[in-house]
């Protein structure tokens, strides 16, 4: 298997104009750029995989992989705004009852990050009878990584100038990863199906060995097949990657510690019979305890670690799902998920708080559905809903993910056809087996969804949060073939 990704961006703004506030105070910001910022991110994995039967009941597979990430961030962007309150606090007349003192930010960037994984990995699987298998392997990395960091941007509201930012960083990291488990299936007889294993971990860097024991169980009722009950439990431990090493500053905590988590699943699966189709309803409880939690926050659409074991959390929350053929043929289903997951930082009065993460409704839905007698020619409608986002004011851990930002919600709609070739005796071809058109309205009715928020502090130490929204409507168009 060999891929290849080239992601190159450039942008080049020009002008912005927001208008907020509420109803008693409505302000309006304007921003004119000069310069351009470029980003590129290029990937590319290689890996060959061998698999040997040394007989009947064991298998053993060998896999060798490669992968090489390189990302650049150039950024040199100036920018003047003016923020000032709409006449009589109305928007109606469009203007600012005196002209406002002309601010600037300057942001300058010229940061490469190279990353290169070479893996090998041994499994192998053992059936010692018809009720016990036996499954164990090891795997070892090696990785090299090289950061370049240079960055600093600074603001200038009303001769008043502020740096907010430099960073000049050259980090360099060589080390090695091991990684084994030994996990046993065990189907004591038609009803239970027991999976229990342990993960062991080290990486040299931060010379931290991990153990992760996990149990899952599977309960088939012999009354009733249309019911499936599972449970796990475990310890999971993940070692960290490079960007949880790298603090605001740019400096590495290289030994930083593995975050963990005490974790416990608890589901059902059903089987429904509705007007004579087959759905099926998924229900999941889940509770996560963790401890070594490395604190992050979201920089506009940048995640950047404290690179400290400096927190507590938990996550708590039920996700049910029900899908099938509501209309033959085709795939729809409605979800739901509910979640709580907060954190409490060391040195910080306010006790457990909001994670970034913490969504606390999510709603999906999608339903598709054909032409009657022609079922190549399909169209869908999807909805997706989410409550908001906590955020916090920068710099001030007394209001970190204090707030809460507006609800997520986004209507999508899409026509597909599928064009086959070997099925249909009038068109066959020697070269392709299908083609799959499609063509999708994103964001039917152009909500204004927030997904950040850009901070600005006026001369009498107010803070201004003013809302960045994501694409109102996209059209997209989607096509497969098949060879």
């Amino acid at each position: 298997l060999q891929n290849y990704a080239w992601n190159s961006y450039l942008v080049i703004p020009s002008l912005r104009e927001s208008t907020f506030g509420t109803g008693d105070k409505v302000l309006r910001l304007r921003v004119a750029f000069d310069g351009t910022e470029a980003m590129q991110y290029d990937t590319y994995q290689g890996s060959a995989r061998l698999t040997h039967l040394f007989s009947n009941k064991h298998k053993a597979t060998f896999i060798g992989s490669y992968i090489n990430s390189f990302e650049r961030e150039y950024n040199n962007l100036e920018s003047g705004y003016r923020l000032c309150d709409l006449d009589d606090g109305t928007p109606a007349t469009n203007r600012c009852p005196f002209q406002p003192p002309l601010g600037t930010f300057f942001n300058y960037a010229r940061n490469t990050l190279s990353i290169q994984v070479l893996s090998g990995e041994y499994k192998s699987q053992l059936t010692i009878n018809s009720k016990t298998d036996l499954e164990w392997g090891f795997k070892q990395n090696y990785e090299t990584i090289q950061d370049r960091l240079s960055e600093y941007s600074f603001t200038d509201s009303s001769d008043y100038v502020k740096i907010n930012s430099f960073i000049n960083k050259n980090n360099s990291i060589q080390a090695f990863r091991s990684a084994a488990y030994v996990m046993q299936n065990w189907n004591p007889d038609s009803i239970h199906r027991i999976s229990f294993g342990v993960r062991f971990a080290y990486w040299n860097l931060n010379e931290q060995p991990l153990i992760s024991p996990s149990i899952q169980c599977k309960i088939l009722p012999s009354g009733n097949r249309k019911y499936l009950f599972h449970f796990g439990a475990g310890i999971y431990r993940q070692a960290p990657f490079y960007r949880e090493l790298r603090g605001f500053d740019g400096e590495l905590n290289t030994k930083l510690k593995a975050q963990s988590s005490f974790q416990i699943v608890a589901g059902l699966e059903r089987e429904i019979d509705f007007r004579n189709r087959k759905l099926k309803w998924n229900l999941q409880a889940y509770y996560k305890n963790i401890w070594d939690v490395v604190p992050y926050d979201i920089d506009n659409v940048r995640i950047r670690y404290y690179a400290t074991n400096s927190a507590v959390a938990y996550a708590t929350g039920i996700e049910s799902r029900i899908g099938g053929e509501f209309v033959k043929g085709t795939e729809s289903w409605f979800s739901l998920g509910l979640m709580n997951t907060q954190e409490s930082i060391d040195g910080n009065s306010r006790g457990y708080m909001r994670r970034p993460s913490d969504q606390v409704a999510t709603v999906g839905i999608f339903l598709e559905d054909h032409i009657p007698k022609n079922p190549t020619l399909r169209a869908f409608i999807s909805f997706q809903y989410g409550s908001g986002l906590p955020f916090g004011v920068p710099d001030s851990p007394q209001y970190r993910n204090a707030f809460n930002m507006p609800n997520y919600q986004r209507v999508d709609l899409g026509l597909s056809k599928m064009i086959t070739f070997n099925g249909d005796q009038n068109r066959k071809s020697r070269y392709f087996k299908s083609i799959w058109i499609a063509l999708e309205v994103l964001n039917l009715f152009g909500n204004n969804n927030t997904i950040s928020y850009l901070w600005l502090s006026a001369v009498n130490n107010n803070k201004y949060a003013i809302p960045n929204t994501l694409s109102q409507r996209f059209i997209n168009v989607r096509m497969i073939v098949r060879f």
